[in-house]
């Protein structure tokens, strides 16, 4: 019989918490993002993976998301009593109840 290699088990482990921990433990929940960083840390110390290169792109690759959803939030904010009028405009057009 051959043996799992350890890391294939760990991810394992660690799949089964990511999947499993958050239904079974509501502090899981409540902190999910905190809880799936330090299972994605962990998952690459098991691997061996972790590294500075590593650290760094974790750090850029989100700033364009973050980006695009910031100018997004700010031209909603900015538009939002003028696209306001044009749905009241529209439902009393078509009678509808607001």
């Amino acid at each position: 019989m051959t043996h799992m290699p350890l890391e294939v088990a760990g991810n394992l482990f660690i799949l089964g918490a990511v999947l499993l921990g958050p239904f079974l433990l509501g502090a899981l929940e409540r902190n999910l993002e905190a809880f799936l960083l330090v299972m994605g840390i962990g998952s690459a110390l098991v691997s061996s993976v972790l590294s500075p290169h590593l650290v760094a792109d974790a750090l850029r690759s989100p700033l364009p998301i973050t980006a695009a959803v910031a100018v997004s939030g700010g031209l909603f904010a900015a538009g939002r009593r003028q696209v306001a009028r044009v749905v009241e405009a529209l439902a009393a057009r078509w009678e509808l109840p607001r």
